[in-house]
């Protein structure tokens, strides 16, 4: 089993400790953990790493790993996703304990964003827009720009995107196209009276715009896109830590 998932186990173990146990409660050590779930302390570290950075439970040096505010395991925002890691949010969403779905679907022939500088090298691409919900809220609103073709590979239909198991690097990938590189900019924005309608927002709310460019193995600009987020319901922290 690749490390990935099985650290993906511990952690979905540890979380059921923290949902049974109360904030201030210690959880077993590293040598324990590995012991009742059959893995390595290794393993057993980087679940536990991943619970920190999400603020699930609070570490303290030579003693153990506490229970932080159970509570939060009931919002999307106390998620854990490393920044170093491309692939399917709404995976990573599901893989997490929540419910994941569309409540707005729509693909159209357009023009590239001009942040994006990519008019002179490829035609007008397909645009999709989808409107992500997390737990029944809606809580993304993506506008992903996709090449009808990346040198001479034509890439597949985007309308399968309509089915939020597909994800876009994984389409991608099975047309020989890997994404190996997300560039993301961010900003504070305003939201116009359609981008509000579909997340459940007056017009005018400030919300997180994030405008993201994915590349190729060969340096490729291969798709862009760009998401506003609903803070409410997901927020995105940047957390930085000393090594270990």
């Amino acid at each position: 089993m690749p490390q990935a998932n099985r650290v993906h186990q511990v952690e979905a173990a540890c979380r059921e400790l923290i949902l049974a146990g109360r904030p201030g409660d210690r959880l077993p050590g590293e040598s324990e953990l590995a012991a009742q779930l059959s893995t390595s302390r290794v393993t057993v570290r980087q679940a536990l790493s991943r619970l920190w950075h999400a603020g699930l439970v609070v570490r303290r040096w030579g003693v153990g790993t506490f229970i932080a505010d159970a509570s939060r395991l009931t919002s999307a925002g106390s998620i854990y996703l490393g920044m170093e890691q491309v692939g399917s949010l709404p995976r990573r969403l599901a893989d997490a304990g929540h419910e994941v779905g569309l409540s707005h679907f729509a693909t159209s022939r357009g023009r590239w964003p001009e942040w994006a500088a990519l008019e002179d090298t490829y035609a007008a691409p397909w645009r999709v827009e989808r409107c992500m919900t997390i737990d029944g809220a809606p809580a993304i609103l993506l506008h992903d720009y996709l090449p009808t073709t990346v040198g001479d590979i034509e890439l597949p239909d985007p309308h399968r995107l309509a089915d939020i198991r597909n994800d876009l690097p994984g389409m991608l990938r099975t047309a020989g196209v890997r994404i190996v590189k997300d560039e993301a900019t961010l900003h504070g924005v305003s939201l116009t009276a359609a981008q509000a309608r579909h997340l459940g927002l007056r017009q005018g709310s400030a919300t997180l715009h994030a405008q993201q460019r994915s590349l190729s193995e060969n340096g490729e600009v291969v798709a862009c896109a760009e998401a506003y987020y609903r803070t409410d319901v997901f927020t995105t922290t940047l957390v930085r830590t000393v090594s270990d």
